[in-house]
């Protein structure tokens, strides 16, 4: 409301971010997470960091051609990052 009122824009990723996240996190879950919980940081970080890791064109032709999980070397290992990036959101989500 202060920012509104002295006419400053007002950026609302962080709070619809949160909103969104506390929906899915509600359907997952059966509960959601306080606004502010450091939870939803990590979540949103590990997130962020697994979709980035699923638009390496390797992993994107992994389907089609699973032989290329061998020559994830000459890449950069994006293969082997999508899995720990995997096992990183499996772990939160057990947690």
């Amino acid at each position: 409301k202060k920012e509104g009122a002295e006419g400053k824009s007002i950026d609302v990723t962080q709070n619809l971010m949160y909103g969104v996240s506390n929906i899915i996190w509600q359907l997952a879950f059966g509960r959601t997470l306080p606004f502010g919980d450091p939870m939803l940081n990590v979540v949103k970080d590990e997130v962020h960091k697994l979709f980035v890791s699923m638009t390496h064109p390797c992993v994107a032709f992994l389907d089609v051609f699973p032989q290329i999980e061998v020559l994830d070397f000459l890449f950069d290992h994006p293969i082997k990052k999508l899995k720990t990036r995997n096992r990183s959101c499996m772990n939160i989500m057990h947690k």
